[in-house]
């Protein structure tokens, strides 16, 4: 991925909704760690703990982040939207003169 490049948050969201359901959980193996889905069922096998907590942890939180940009977005357009009536009620009250 490139640095600083702009996301697609509905095709990262669809990514997010197609991946296996959770609750996502690790086992340790004397060899190996597994990421398996909650019933037993193995999803993959990692290395470190860091990447176990990572990939746990973003199965749930990046669709909730996704979700909230995409609130935010829409909060954005909204009062943008209400800044230019504001700004153009501004500009008609105002007189020849201003």
């Amino acid at each position: 991925m490139v640095k600083n490049q702009v996301r697609d948050l509905e095709a990262d969201l669809a990514l997010c909704e197609a991946a296996t359901q959770g609750p996502w959980v690790t086992t340790n193996n004397s060899n190996y760690d597994l990421l398996i889905k909650g019933e037993g069922r193995v999803l993959g096998f990692l290395v470190s703990a860091e990447d176990q907590t990572f990939v746990i942890a973003a199965r749930e939180g990046w669709p909730y982040a996704i979700r909230l940009a995409q609130q935010m977005e829409r909060e954005i357009d909204r009062l943008q939207n209400e800044l230019q009536i504001y700004q153009e009620c501004e500009r008609r009250q105002r007189g020849p003169w201003d």
